[in-house]
């Protein structure tokens, strides 16, 4: 009877093992699908392990700007894990620095009294590093060749060229340049941008000087590189609402003809897809960027006013401005 008692057991120690195993083991972490955040979120960026939110703060009541912040999240829980002061109206945030592990908050100030600055963030600390006041009101900027940083502005002429890790303006904008850079996009030692009102996308070299000016669609409002064909951009219209490729080569304009959401203001290459973010319709799109042949739609929610998007650890992060939150999707 022992004997039998013995090889029962031992027949159900595997069970055993396998169910203190089941137990102990946590599933693995994940991002519930709303994150709560401050006031009116509006910039995002993924960079050194965390997720950085700009939030500009804007009373839509009194129609004023408070104090803009960077607001940290852990990409893995959703967790906030803190936050930190920056200028007024950070519209953009960008990974930067040689080693992309710094944070650059491009803050457009309030339009008026209020000039921009260009503030930059050590992700680890959480904080200021250093703080670059800029003329004219910045909206746009991408992270160029080793730790330059290239501006944009919708009143200012030009792309002005920073150094935030030296602390230097390489060059300020140029009244005279022809053009205003709405937003801006570096793929090795070349230059994009474009201009709203002109409709143009405008190619330039590492050095600010302008190489092409091709038509576009109207209101072109962001642009990207494709990182795999050398001839191609792609431009973002939010005021006829399409998106559409440049040859630079044949200098030829073409629209895909897949239709997108209502205003859309914000486009990114991930995983050999574009992603788009269309704020009135609620909407995140995936297009192949052959033909635009539409991927994926997912919508985030009713008032919601989507603006920017930001990839992490196989999920996308969408900043809300009316709802105060960030919304978390698939990514696949």
């Amino acid at each position: 009877m022992r004997s039998e008692y013995i090889f029962a057991s031992m027949a159900l120690l595997p069970l055993l093992i396998g169910c203190r195993d089941t137990i102990t083991d946590p599933p693995p972490a994940s991002p519930p699908e709303e994150i709560e955040v401050g006031i009116a979120p509006t910039a995002i960026a993924a960079v050194a392990g965390k997720i950085a939110v700009g939030e500009v703060a804007f009373d839509f009541g009194g129609l004023t700007f408070g104090p803009g912040v960077v607001r940290w999240i852990d990409p893995s829980t959703g967790a906030v894990l803190g936050a930190t002061e920056v200028g007024t109206n950070p519209q953009v945030v960008i990974a930067a620095g040689a080693a992309r592990d710094r944070l650059v908050a491009v803050c457009t100030g309030d339009y008026g009294a209020i000039g921009g600055e260009l503030d930059l963030l050590d992700p680890d600390a959480m904080a200021i590093e250093r703080t670059i006041p800029l003329d004219g009101q910045p909206s746009a900027a991408c992270a160029g060749p080793g730790d330059l940083v290239y501006l944009g502005s919708y009143g200012d002429g030009g792309v002005a060229v920073v150094d935030p890790i030296a602390g230097q303006i390489i060059r300020d904008w140029d009244p005279g340049a022809g053009y205003e850079a709405a937003a801006v996009a570096a793929r090795g030692e070349n230059l994009f941008a474009v201009d709203f009102d002109s409709d143009l996308l405008i190619h330039l070299d590492s050095d600010g000087v302008v190489l092409d000016a091709i038509a576009v669609g109207d209101g072109p409002i962001d642009l990207v590189a494709d990182p795999r064909d050398p001839d191609r951009v792609y431009v973002l219209h939010s005021l006829e609402e399409t998106l559409g490729v440049v040859s630079l080569g044949g200098r030829s304009f073409s629209r895909f003809s897949e239709p997108i959401g209502r205003a859309p203001n914000d486009v990114q290459w991930h995983d050999g897809a574009l992603w788009i973010v269309a704020s009135l319709s609620n909407e995140i799109q995936s297009l192949d960027p052959a033909g635009g042949e539409l991927l994926l739609a997912r919508h985030v929610g009713v008032n919601r006013n989507p603006m920017q998007l930001a990839f992490a650890g196989g999920w996308v992060f969408v900043t809300n401005l009316l709802s105060n939150t960030v919304s978390v999707l698939s990514a696949g």
